[in-house]
């Protein structure tokens, strides 16, 4: 689900027709009005509330997993443009959820005609004329982050729909297929691509010789017989190291390379332009004979 305010109305509406005995909204509202200000007395509060709730043969808790669990999103810039890694708050609390969504259950049990007629979830199978007790035990995740939402379908118990099992079966695909890599150009499998796996340049590849320094691809490198001819006078305007040394910076393999991630940026454009004025300096310099 999405947001508190949208969708708790639904499923008490919900839970009022299915005939429940108890709903539960577990967030941070109810945290505070029982004074878990630490996370020991929170779990003696929510242990002894779920055990409560669970007494009941028909039951829905609701957990609020942005105020509950919450997320801390992680910014950081490398070389391919800004990086977003996201990390879960409080792993104490979501394993706490985690383990009560394995709870959740829906049971239908015939007895004979003994039973309570009386009991709240009694229900009259009209087929054979037996009693059907109805147990079920509902549990709802409320939350926007779906960083949030994906980690509690892994770490729960509960079946994919359709759409979630071709999506799960596509990443599983995609994560064992070989593919050639952006930036080195090497093949490689994304389950096994770690942070050091890729070494490149991330800048642009320039002749010295030129008039003009202008970036130049290094299949056109190869195919004018630059590399062979003279490797000294072919760079790199990331670190100024001929074509043939291995890449300067490290990082993780990529299938594609995103927008800020294309060479021909205003970084290198800066870059080429400092190397170009080098270049024209050294030019100018008077060669000295010696005799």
């Amino acid at each position: 689900e999405d947001t508190v305010s949208k969708n708790l109305p639904r499923q008490a509406q919900q839970a009022f027709d299915r005939h429940d005995q108890a709903i539960q909204m577990l967030d941070q509202d109810f945290m505070l009005s029982n004074a878990a200000f630490d996370d020991n007395k929170a779990f003696v509060v929510l242990t002894e509330k779920m055990n409560e709730s669970l007494q009941y043969p028909l039951t829905l808790c609701a957990f609020d997993l942005d105020s509950f669990v919450g997320v801390s999103n992680n910014e950081s810039n490398t070389t391919m443009g800004l990086s977003v890694s996201s990390s879960l708050v409080n792993n104490r609390l979501f394993q706490f959820v985690c383990n009560n969504f394995n709870k959740a259950t829906v049971t239908r049990s015939a007895q004979d005609g003994t039973s309570d007629r009386n009991h709240p979830n009694h229900h009259k199978n009209v087929n054979d004329n037996s009693n059907i007790v109805v147990n079920e035990v509902w549990m709802v995740a409320i939350g926007k982050h779906p960083f949030l939402l994906k980690a509690l379908q892994q770490h729960s118990d509960f079946r994919l729909t359709r759409k979630q099992e071709e999506e799960a079966q596509k990443e599983m695909e995609n994560t064992t297929k070989e593919r050639s890599c952006a930036l080195c150009h090497e093949i490689y499998i994304e389950s096994e691509n770690k942070l050091n796996s890729c070494t490149f340049h991330d800048g642009l590849l320039v002749n010295l010789t030129d008039p003009i320094l202008v970036p130049i691809s290094q299949q056109d490198a190869g195919l004018n017989g630059l590399f062979l001819k003279d490797r000294s006078q072919i760079v790199w305007t990331c670190c100024c190291k001929s074509a043939h040394e291995p890449g300067c910076k490290k990082g993780k393999h990529l299938h594609s390379l995103p927008p800020q991630g294309n060479p021909i940026n205003q970084k290198n454009m800066l870059r080429l332009e400092e190397i170009q004025t080098r270049v024209d300096q050294e030019r100018r310099r008077p060669k000295i004979n010696n005799v």
